[in-house]
């Protein structure tokens, strides 16, 4: 079977998103599809929730914006899609930043996560993947049960030597 896109697009933006997080993809909030961001493109899908902000943790009283970008790939991540998400992400905070939000949000947190079938492991996108705190990224699988999501995270080297740092590895360790 020729898995598309634009299939992946239309089971996560059409199935509830507690059946979603039980096939582990964790996503919530409203989702809305093909958003067109002006001339820095269309986004595969957006999800929005407001978050209420307790007093006690926060200094002032009031709602938080969480704005996720979903970009799709039926095949591999790397490089060029989260170059996308980044173009989406400056689109959004520029939208945000210059519509008086203010008003009704103290603050406002953009995430992203990436899904495709799996990750390039030829360059170093993987390691990119372990130190950006603001990015997830998932492989899906489409079997006989359906959908399955995996979210990925910890790459290091297949057959990974390190070596000792003399007295600065003798100091911490």
């Amino acid at each position: 079977m020729n898995f598309l896109e634009k299939d992946l697009e239309d089971i996560i933006f059409n199935t509830d998103n507690e059946k979603l997080r039980a096939r582990g993809l964790r996503i919530y909030g409203q989702k809305l599809r093909q958003v067109n961001l002006g001339s820095y493109g269309i986004a595969d899908l957006i999800t929005v929730k407001t978050v209420l902000l307790n007093q006690e943790w926060h200094e002032e009283k009031g709602h938080k914006l969480v704005v996720t970008i979903y970009e799709l790939k039926k095949d591999s991540l790397g490089f060029l899609a989260f170059g996308q998400l980044c173009r989406y992400k400056t689109a959004i905070e520029r939208m945000l930043d210059n519509y008086n939000m203010y008003d009704y949000f103290v603050d406002y947190e953009i995430n992203m996560v990436l899904i495709g079938k799996d990750i390039e492991q030829k360059n170093d996108f993987c390691y990119l993947v372990n130190n950006t705190e603001f990015l997830k990224t998932y492989t899906y699988s489409y079997g006989i049960d359906g959908l399955e999501f995996k979210q990925t995270f910890g790459w290091h080297m297949n057959g990974e030597v390190l070596k000792k740092i003399g007295k600065f590895n003798q100091s911490i360790f």
